[in-house]
């Protein structure tokens, strides 16, 4: 059991022109930077981005390089203390302490790094020679944590920064001409330029420095100031767009006031087994970020009597960790997100609200959880290597996927601009299964690749859609390779549309040749008894209908089971995007025999549900059979 609480500061950039480039001379480039650990197609931040800071090359042989800094601010004045010692001032209390570094930058006569001394609240010493009085700035801390794995510098030839609040712009830069009739919300991937992040560079140090700037694709990634977008398929930008807190402006999520825009974020790591709300907030408060949380009476599914708001992260490290019975809101960050985190969580009994202080953030979380509630605020939510019993993900904006085959004991709920939950290469060349799930204001976005015919699976899936979806399950073949049939066998999978079917769709048809035909069952769970109300062992209960049958023989309690065909949904390639075609209800018959009983037939009904039946049986008498005496 252990709970680590780790600060990663709001970065503090420093730009200065060096030799040696091919920049534009007197184009001005702009730049965030941001803490990240782990990587990967949809990077998380940790820290808030930093200050836009901007340069402009003077002449035709200059480079931009970059330093980073996790604290810093402004010096006001120097002051000559004799003896080969210089006084700084600063603007604001500086909290360094005697011994410490300070690294002095944008003077003309003191730039360099200093061990500092005879510390006031606002002034500190440095050995240095006394020129005269100026103003610079200083910083301390170079670069970041050792728990991070990176920095990313977002780029652009304007200002990011929105003219009528102040505030960065979320996603476009709307001073870019191409962009001039958008909304800053247009485009998901964010501000059109990144540089590459550092983790893909394998860069190392504290600085880095940027040559050239290209818009074509390039074998040396290094040193260059891309145009992701630009690149096209390539996509160079794709890979490093960072998805999550580029902003973090306030009109998408109203900030508790204790928890100011300008403090970076929290990164909790959770290890070994016995976590709970008690020894989390324990860890806060031992970690002494107390501006950084907050700590409020929990009105949640679960009542631990408080809940707990982090201006940060959560995640998992070990080989196995366990958290239980806690409420928690994470701002402007993720929870196990699976870039970072490691090992085999399990959440029991938790409630986590995952609020991403930007629109189009892609949150993972991973681990088992039981009895749980994962909320998650931003454009998607992914739900690979997720499981548990009584798990139930919410998602308030965009759609929900899941890569895996087959999960199970879910609970899928949409609304507030969530539409679809998406079901990846479900039948990817062999069975996938989804077992008791209920899906509620939400469609199955259904994707199916792969080259040979397949089949998948629903079992006990309750969609509960009717009117807020035109459809309960949105087929795409674009992603189909070749000529292949598909099909789908449910079980008692239900709908509250008034006729009880749920409707099918597909929007893609892609360009090979398919059929796919949906076969909707439900079973029969009969009871045989006599008229006693005893069971009877051994009587064969046979289903069957126009096209096929079913049979069961019952137990030593009289029960078992037999499923037939409710009715069928049917599509293909030469039927175009539209919805499938629903056929009636079957007419079914029951017949149940036994030996030294009536035989018993239920004829020409039609099941919509699972059934539940219980059938007694009368025993045969001579009277029963026609006797010919002559």
């Amino acid at each position: 059991m252990a709970i680590e609480i780790i600060k990663f500061a709001r970065p503090k950039l420093w730009l200065s022109l060096v030799a040696g480039g091919t920049l534009t001379v007197g184009q001005t480039y702009y730049f965030f930077g941001f803490i990240i650990r782990g990587g990967g197609y949809y990077g998380a931040s940790y820290s808030q981005a930093s200050e836009q800071m901007s340069i402009t090359p003077t002449t035709g042989n200059q480079s931009i390089n970059i330093e980073w800094y996790e604290d810093g601010g402004s010096i006001i004045s120097f002051a000559d203390a004799g003896g080969g010692v210089v006084t700084v001032t600063t603007s604001v209390a500086h909290g360094r302490a005697n011994g410490d570094s300070a690294y002095i930058r944008g003077t003309t006569n003191y730039d360099a790094t200093y061990t500092i001394s005879n510390v006031t609240s606002t002034t500190f010493d440095i050995t240095a020679t006394w020129v005269a009085t100026e103003t610079g700035s200083w910083f301390a801390d170079a670069g970041y944590d050792s728990y991070a794995s990176g920095i990313i510098f977002k780029w652009d030839k304007y200002t990011m920064i929105d003219a009528g609040d102040g505030k960065p712009y979320q996603w476009l830069n709307l001073n870019d001409p191409a962009n001039s009739a958008k909304s800053e919300f247009d485009d998901q991937e964010g501000h059109r330029r990144w540089t590459r992040q550092r983790y893909n560079t394998n860069h190392t140090g504290t600085n880095l420095t940027f040559t050239r700037e290209e818009s074509t694709t390039a074998s040396d990634l290094n040193g260059v100031l891309y145009d992701g977008l630009a690149i096209g398929s390539t996509r160079y930008g794709g890979s490093t767009r960072c998805l999550t807190d580029i902003a973090w402006r306030e009109s998408l999520y109203p900030l508790d006031s204790k928890l100011a825009r300008d403090k970076g974020s929290l990164a909790v790591i959770i290890t070994g087994v016995d976590n709970t709300i008690r020894t989390l907030i324990d860890a806060l408060y031992a970690s002494g970020y107390d501006d950084m949380f907050s700590i409020a009476d929990n009105l949640g599914t679960w009542n631990f009597g408080k809940a707990i708001t982090i201006f940060g992260s959560v995640f998992s490290a070990g080989a196995t960790t366990e958290f239980k019975d806690a409420f928690i809101n994470c701002i402007g960050g993720q929870f196990l997100y699976s870039v970072y985190s490691s090992g085999s969580t399990t959440m029991t009994r938790c409630t986590i609200f995952n609020n991403n202080m930007c629109s189009s953030s892609w949150g993972n979380p991973e681990g088992i959880y039981n009895d749980s509630i994962y909320s998650h605020s931003g454009n998607a939510l992914i739900l690979d290597n997720c499981s548990g019993v009584g798990f139930v993900p919410k998602c308030y904006s965009g759609s929900m996927t899941y890569y895996a085959k087959i999960f199970s004991d879910v609970k899928l709920i949409g609304g507030y601009g969530s539409q679809f939950f998406q079901w990846r290469y479900q039948r990817s060349n062999d069975t996938s299964a989804m077992t008791d799930v209920y899906i509620q204001d939400l469609y199955i976005y259904l994707v199916e690749n792969g080259s040979v015919d397949a089949t998948g699976h629903l079992t006990r899936v309750e969609f509960a859609n009717n009117g807020v979806q035109n459809f309960d399950v949105d087929v795409l073949w674009n992603y189909q390779d070749a000529d292949a049939d598909k099909v789908m066998e449910c079980l008692d999978v239900t709908c509250d549309r008034p006729d009880g079917k749920i409707k099918v769709y597909t929007s893609t048809v892609g360009s090979y040749t398919w059929t796919d035909t949906w076969n909707m069952k439900f079973g029969i769970n009969f009871t045989i008894l006599d008229k006693a109300g005893e069971a009877i062992e051994g009587a064969k209960v046979k289903l069957f209908w126009d096209v096929g049958s079913d049979t069961d023989t019952s137990d030593s309690s009289g029960e078992g089971t037999v499923t037939g065909l409710s009715y069928t949904l049917t599509h293909g390639s030469a039927d175009g995007a539209g919805y499938y075609t629903a056929s009636a209800y079957k007419k079914l018959t029951l017949e149940i025999s036994k030996a030294g009983y009536k035989p018993h037939k239920i004829e020409n009904f039609e099941m919509t549900s699972g059934m539940d039946w219980s059938i007694t049986l009368k025993k045969l008498y001579i009277e029963d059979f026609n006797i010919n005496k002559s």
